[in-house]
């Protein structure tokens, strides 16, 4: 069940990818550069590494980041990256039981914006799906935020929290 939803959350990002890479090159470059739609995938790319290296090694360092890399500039790379990100979410499906995502890993990441600080955290691997989901999620609604402000046609749900999509299933039902 939490594979799936993160597996969702990262479909809303290809498929405002895919929706990019339907204008013309000059409004893609626009979009995904000059608005930074490619820094906020790169982002949410750089915290799937972090969490997917962390699980290896027992701690999750949410300080590194790929800055200035090809995601930020270029929609392909990025949905290459995507794509290799579900897979690997599909085998964490298949490798990681019950136990295994319960399981303690520490948290490494900076706390403070006025001085350089970070602190270490006790976390689950669960626990930190449930993180890049909502993380995923949050940056979707400002990327489809900038999206649609230029007639970008993204699905009306892209970037909604699971418990506003349940608010609004309960409403309209």
């Amino acid at each position: 069940m939490l594979h799936d939803s993160i597996k969702q959350a990262l479909k809303q990002i290809i498929t405002i990818i895919e929706e990019i890479q339907n204008l013309t090159e000059t409004q893609q470059r626009y979009l995904y550069c000059d608005l930074n739609i490619g820094k906020h995938i790169r982002h949410i790319n750089d915290h799937f590494l972090a969490l997917q290296q962390g699980i290896d090694i027992g701690i999750v360092n949410y300080n590194s980041r790929n800055r200035g890399t090809d995601i930020e500039s270029h929609c392909h790379v990025a949905l290459s990256q995507l794509q290799q990100l579900l897979t690997w979410v599909d085998d964490c499906e298949h490798k990681l039981n019950k136990a295994d995502m319960n399981k303690p890993i520490k948290i490494f990441s900076e706390i403070d914006c006025l001085q350089t600080q970070s602190m270490e955290f006790n976390s689950s691997i669960a626990r930190e799906f449930l993180y890049l989901i909502n993380h995923t999620i949050h940056h979707a609604a400002h990327i489809a935020l900038i999206a649609k402000r230029h007639d970008v046609d993204i699905p009306l749900n892209t970037g909604m929290a699971p418990c506003t999509m349940t608010f609004l299933r309960a409403s309209n039902g």
